[in-house]
Formats: C-alpha cells, structure tokens, sequence
C-alpha cells in the first residue's frame, strides 16, 4: 500500500474513535452546530448621524468588495436561516451605493439607505437588538533585532479536510460545514506526519504546541525562518495575525497568516487577574506586566496559549480571511459561523473617543480571529504602528452591530442545503 493510501486509513481510525467517543468537533464549542437556527431579526436602518471616518476608506473597501464579488461565482449569502441573498444580488447593491456615495456624498448615502436597506441582527433572548462586545486589533511594526524565529509554514504539517471526509462518509457530517481554526472556512485538522521509523505505519501526530515550538526548538529542521524578534513581540504579532518587520539595513518585510498549529487559541489575560484588575485588562496592561518578568516565567505565561502561527511574505498590506486587504478603521473581524464575509456593516460604539466623539460608521465584515467567537464579538482593525496600538489595545467596550440588507430582497430566503444526518 501507498504512503497516501496508509494515511487515509490513519485518519479515518482517527475519525471512528472520534464518533464512538461522543466527540462532536474540536472541543466544547463544536456543539454549537446542533443548537436551535439562528434568526436574524430586521430592524428599519435609522442613521442618527453621519459616518466618523474618512469617506476614502469606506470608498476603498467598497471598491475592493466589489471587485471581489465580480470574481466570485454565483453564491448565496446566508444570515442564519431567516434571510439570504444571492451574491449577484449583493454585488449589485454595493455598486448602487458605490455610486451614490461617489456621485451624491455621504449625506445622500444615508438618505438613500434609511429608504432602501434595512439593518440585520441575530435575534438572541433578553439581548438588545444589535448588541455586541468589541475589541480592537492592530498592524504591528516590528524591528528584527532580536533572537526568536519566526517561521514560514512547516514543512513537516499535513492537513486533513474533515469536511471532505464529512462528504465521502455520511456519519462524519457532524463536521461539515465547521469552522476550526482562525482562517479556514472548512473543518480542518493539522498535524506532522512520523514516517521515519523502520518497519512500522506512518502516524500522524498533533501538530508542535506553542512550548515545544518556542522553548523546546523543534522547528529548527522543519520550517523556514523569516526574522528574528522580540518573544513578546511574535507573540502579540501571532494574535494580530499581520505585520511589518523593519530590519537594520532599513528595508521592510509585510508578512501575513500563513496557516496555525492546529492547537485551540487561549487568552492568556484570563490567568492575569491576580495581578492585573479587570477593570485595567489591556494589550498594554498585559505587555507591561510580561516584560517584568523573568525569561523563563514569562515563557510559561506564553505556553498557556498553545496555538501558533506561522507567516508568509506578503507584497501589500495585511490580507484578511478574504484574500482583500485590511482597510483601517473599515475592517471587521467576526465570528463564520454566524455572519457572512464580504458584507457590509454599522457599528455604534459609545464611549471610545476618536476625534471628540464615540465611532459610529460603516464597516466591512472581512476577517475572523481565533478569539473571536460567538455572535456578540466584534473585532474592529485600527492601524498600523504604534500609535494603532495604543488605540486598539483600549477598545473594550459594548456597541451595536447591524447588517445592511436591501429591502427588495427581504422574504427570498434561500433552501438550506441538505446534509445527511450523523451515523447514517
């Protein structure tokens, strides 16, 4: 048998004891899957002021996604199963207010979609309409000047496509259609293949965790180097998921997500409240405190978060979970599971001061991150530099998060695809 042919059967071994274990996805939060449909609810799109932001940027990141949808095929967008348009249908919709904005300004636009769009969010019990928790995230730009890789993806890593498998074998549809890891639209599952070992089967392994990677310098033979930084720096870069490397002869390297471990990502403020109050939790708070720390204190604060990134070389700036680029203060970072990408937005978000009052403006829901999970969390991409940072590491604040969707197409509700039930 072929080394290919060994290894299908090693995943499907894996997949079986999966099954009989009462195993439903990667941890608890896989169940989600088998909870009640989401509902988003419609609200009459009442604009109570003009967009906060520069009308460039919201000029760029519509002409990015309209270009998108034009290379995209015929699809449909789902806001859980209460609403749906076809993605020609959205095109469409964009470039109608594409031109508007471009001919007619801002104040037209809002005219416009106060009669035309209405806002979506996820209807949720005892929950405000639109209610949701933002963050804030950054492009850091960083200096190689110091001694811990970063690394382009190993060379070592396989991936199995769990909804590939999901497909060929009708009692592993318990994963079809799961998002379990930061960028892949699918369910995926990393890890290294053992094949060195003489006279027996080749084994797949879990992928290095972030202490074997870091403290224990397993990579070494497997992956390719980038640069050299701070730890605390990759470390933060890694959560970011972009960044520009500014090395000593001047020159600067953008590098973007390449692909993860595979290892859940863990929030490693959580094991900080001893000595940070959560009240004073932030990027900032947490730098501070690591950089008091010893080395080897500091590493194992770090190793709590098993997950690790490696990067590519990027030619732009930073590419969200679309391939597009990011675009500051535009740019939003959801949850997959409950909305989809390439949509446009509104956020309401009192109390973050930017220029004398609180951001209220138009987004696009481009990205996901591995922290953000559930309908009510919202990343919003600041910037690059330092200057971002300090923004984006003081955003914790509630806001509103609604979804434009044209008038015309409400009530077309889109079949859901059928999918074979588990153990079939």
């Amino acid at each position: 048998m072929t080394m290919k042919g060994w290894v299908q059967i090693l995943v499907l071994w894996v997949l079986f004891l999966g099954a009989m274990s009462g195993c439903t996805g990667p941890g608890k939060k896989a169940k989600r899957a088998q909870r009640d449909p989401l509902v988003f609810q419609v609200t009459p799109a009442a604009f109570s002021g003009s967009d906060d932001a520069d009308i460039r940027s919201l000029k760029a990141v519509l002409k990015s996604h309209i270009q998108y949808w034009k290379q995209q095929d015929e699809g449909v967008l789902r806001f859980g199963e209460s609403h749906s348009i076809g993605t020609r249908d959205y095109l469409r919709s964009l470039q109608k207010i594409q031109w508007v904005l471009e001919k007619e300004g801002i104040s037209e636009l809002l005219s416009y979609l106060s009669n035309n769009f209405v806002f979506l969010s996820v209807k949720e019990v005892g929950v405000p309409a639109g209610s949701a928790f933002f963050t804030s995230y950054f492009e850091p730009l960083l200096d190689d000047r110091f001694w811990q890789p970063l690394y382009e993806t190993p060379r070592d890593m396989v991936v199995v496509d769990m909804e590939a498998w999901a497909q060929a074998f009708p009692r592993w549809s318990v994963w079809q259609n799961r998002s379990t890891e930061k960028k892949s639209a699918s369910a995926v599952l990393r890890g290294r293949l053992i094949s060195d070992t003489e006279g027996q089967l080749p084994r797949i392994l879990p992928y290095w965790s972030r202490e074997e990677i870091d403290a224990q310098g397993v990579m070494h033979k497997n992956a390719q180097i980038l640069a050299y930084l701070d730890p605390i720096d990759s470390f933060f870069l890694q959560i970011q998921g972009s960044g520009a490397l500014k090395f000593k002869d001047g020159k600067v390297l953008r590098v973007g997500y390449a692909a993860q471990n595979g290892h859940p990502y863990t929030a490693i403020g959580k094991f900080m409240f001893s000595v940070i109050p959560r009240s004073k939790m932030s990027l900032q708070a947490i730098e501070e405190y690591l950089r008091r720390l010893p080395a080897g204190e500091r590493q194992s604060f770090l190793n709590r978060n098993a997950s690790y990134v490696f990067f590519r070389k990027l030619k732009g700036r930073g590419e969200t979970y679309m391939g597009t680029e990011v675009v500051d203060g535009r740019t939003i970072a959801t949850d997959t599971s409950y909305y989809p990408k390439g949509t446009l937005a509104w956020i309401s978000i009192p109390g973050v001061e930017v220029s004398g009052q609180s951001i209220s403006r138009f987004v696009m829901d481009q990205d996901t991150g591995g922290a953000i999970r559930g309908a009510g969390r919202v990343d919003l991409f600041w910037g690059q530099g330092e200057e971002a940072k300090k923004a984006a590491g003081g955003v914790k604040h509630k806001g509103e998060l609604f979804y434009l969707f044209p008038q015309s197409a409400l009530g077309t509700v889109a079949p859901m695809p059928t999918q074979s039930s588990a153990g079939n």
